[in-house]
């Protein structure tokens, strides 16, 4: 069964996951053959192989395949039939119905268009395909050339993986393993989802204007008030989030939006044939997913039977001498550099048995209250999972878009870091001081004040840091000015009140003359 899981996801996912499995089951094996401090004392290889199989937190059939099976296989479903009646197309016509005549209302559409189809998904790769292939003629009309708009496009699809509600199969897991219901976690990804959305906007308005695109040519589209009438399309996630809130199971909230989305099918007189083959496709669409999940089973298997997590613990907490701000370096650079390799899943999985616990410790330390120091530092590991997906040199959202557009993908994947760029800062919002987690909402639900001013320093942070990114605010900015924005948008991030202050004045100082003068 091992090594037709091992087969399974070499074929499904590719070959680093299995390699990283392979590793950690030598070490089980023979790992007792290495001298201490890195061997182990575990020498019973018959009952090794009996835990790798099934074991009540770990092996094949462990706690991330539990969630694949009990979760994730409803959503996926549930997209299969979404798309079977014909979500998709709707998605794209009520988009492409509110695009105005300026080239940023292309990008508005494409981001409206991934944000609605990311709460359906949970899949980046996926929806930046299915976007780059509706879009990328509007934004070529637009003026733009195709390595900007297949960076963006990927941008904005990896934002589905943290897209309220289906997110991707890594926030079940850390709803199991921070113990959080899913509506909490829905509320805890809402505000740095929105401020990413922001930051992708404001990202393209000033590179529209700096580049001074023309205005769109004429587009088909469908008149507003028809696709108005098509809003129905979207009960079944309406549906879905209020049942989440009305505390029913995810089982029960997700069967109850299959099923309005059959009747919405058959209304829409969708062949029967059609909705089962959308069953399916969503059924299919689980396997990667599972598989990814079966193999950080194994590797969770090998961490507990030998001892393993207990020692990179101690190992990280040798590195970074203590250091609570170095341990978050070293568990940032560990994610992205993992997540090159496996899904954000499994990346999500290693990190939070290998590198997670000592950070939580370290955070604790530091003053973090313990609930505080649990949940951010899980989100954190949790968005640096998904930012692989466009961190060069591997960055498979945007390696789909490059291979839509017919582009070099590693030249698209340095674009979309760049205009992904603050979504690597964000998440370090949460984790250098306690503030930070306002961030997250349902920390600092008795003081919604703090909760206000965090959202609007961090929008402050999103303009200054755009504005030095692309070189541009009304007029074309010198690199003295671009300088001294980043490092005030970096000063807003951090969640003190005097590098708060201090960042606020930098800004005002940098970007207030420039409203005085006429833009260039």
């Amino acid at each position: 069964m091992i090594l037709l899981l091992l087969y399974a996801t070499n074929i499904k996912i590719g070959w680093p996951l299995p390699a990283i499995v392979l590793v950690f089951l030598n070490y089980t094996l023979f790992g007792s053959n290495i001298p201490p401090p890195i061997g182990h004392n575990f020498r019973d290889i018959p009952l090794a192989i009996g835990k790798s199989w099934m074991e009540t937190e770990a092996g094949i059939f462990g706690l991330p395949l539990g969630v694949s099976a009990g979760y994730i296989v409803y959503f996926t479903i549930l997209g299969g039939v979404l798309q079977a009646i014909g979500i998709t197309k709707f998605i794209s016509e009520f988009a492409s119905a509110f695009l105005g005549r300026s080239p940023q209302d292309v990008g508005r559409a494409t981001t409206v268009y991934s944000a609605v189809m990311g709460m359906v998904s949970g899949s980046g790769v996926a929806v930046t395909t299915t976007v780059a292939t509706t879009m990328l003629p509007s934004f070529r009309k637009a003026g733009y050339d195709d390595k900007f708009s297949s960076a963006f496009i990927a941008g904005t699809g990896t934002a589905a993986l943290i897209t309220p509600p289906v997110l991707g199969a890594a926030a079940f897991i850390m709803m199991e393993v921070i113990g959080v219901d899913y509506k909490t976690l829905i509320v805890m990804t809402i505000l740095p989802a929105l401020l990413y959305y922001l930051s992708l906007q404001i990202y393209l308005e000033l590179f529209t204007k700096k580049h001074r695109l023309t205005k769109l040519s004429d587009v088909e589209k469908r008149r507003k008030k028809d696709v108005i009438r098509e809003l129905y399309m979207l009960l079944p996630i309406a549906i879905l989030i209020y049942m989440i809130f009305q505390g029913y199971t995810i089982a029960m909230s997700a069967v109850t939006a299959i099923f309005v989305s059959c009747l919405i099918g058959l209304v829409r007189r969708v062949k029967i044939r059609d909705l089962l083959k959308g069953f399916s496709d969503g059924a299919l669409d689980v396997i990667p997913v599972a598989l990814a999940c079966a193999c950080a089973g194994i590797i969770l298997h090998s961490l507990l039977v030998t001892g393993l997590g207990m020692k990179i613990e101690e190992i990280v907490r040798f590195i970074s001498a203590g250091n609570y701000y170095i341990s978050l370096l070293l568990l940032a650079i560990f994610t992205l550099i993992l997540g090159m390799g496996v899904p954000p899943t499994a990346s999500y999985v290693i990190v939070s048995a290998l590198v997670i616990p000592a950070t939580v410790k370290l955070a604790i330390a530091q003053g973090f209250p313990e609930v505080v120091a649990h949940y951010s530092v899980h989100v954190f590991a949790f968005y640096y999972a998904i930012l692989a997906d466009v961190t060069p040199p591997v960055a498979l959202a945007a390696y789909a878009a490059a291979a839509v557009a017919g582009q070099n993908p590693l030249r698209v994947a340095v674009v979309a870091a760049k205009i992904a760029i603050i979504k690597y800062l964000i998440a370090f919002s949460f984790v250098l001081a306690p503030a930070g987690s306002a961030l997250l909402i349902v920390l600092h639900l008795n003081n919604p004040a703090e909760i206000v001013i965090r959202a609007v320093l961090i929008s402050v942070s999103v303009i200054a840091i755009n504005s030095a990114t692309v070189g541009y605010f009304r007029r074309n900015l010198n690199i003295l000015k671009r300088t001294v924005l980043f490092v005030a948008g970096i000063m807003l991030i951090i969640p003190l009140t005097l590098t708060n202050v201090l960042g606020l004045i930098l800004v005002a100082l940098m970007l207030v003359p420039e409203f005085r003068r006429s833009p260039s």
